[in-house]
């Protein structure tokens, strides 16, 4: 099987309108109506959820899938201070762009 740009596939539920794009609370991890709040929500949590919801479906699809021009990395450590330990999560996502159009690449 090819790569299948349909954002249906990484964002189960998805949905569009010529106004607004909709990704259902199950597509993003632990992301629900209160930390999405667009007054008392926290916006990190969003950024997140979505960063580990595209980096979860990365993972679980087979690599001959996944898109050769947009990738995700993840990387994890825990450190410790004071005996509290961290986690922390980079992810670094790469996208091949067409120069003329700043637009994503065709595969």
């Amino acid at each position: 099987m090819a790569f299948d740009a349909a954002p249906s596939g990484w964002f189960s539920g998805l949905s569009a309108s010529a106004t607004e794009l909709t990704i259902p609370y199950a597509s993003l991890n632990e992301l629900n109506q209160t930390k999405a709040d667009p007054t008392t929500g926290d916006i990190r949590e969003v950024i997140y959820n979505i960063c580990e919801s595209f980096s979860d479906t990365w993972v679980n699809t087979a690599s001959e899938d996944r898109p050769a021009k947009t990738t995700i990395t993840t990387g994890t450590s825990v450190t410790s201070s004071g005996g509290v330990d961290v986690l922390t999560k980079t992810y670094t996502i790469r996208v091949t762009l067409d120069i003329d159009s700043v637009s994503v690449s065709g595969e």
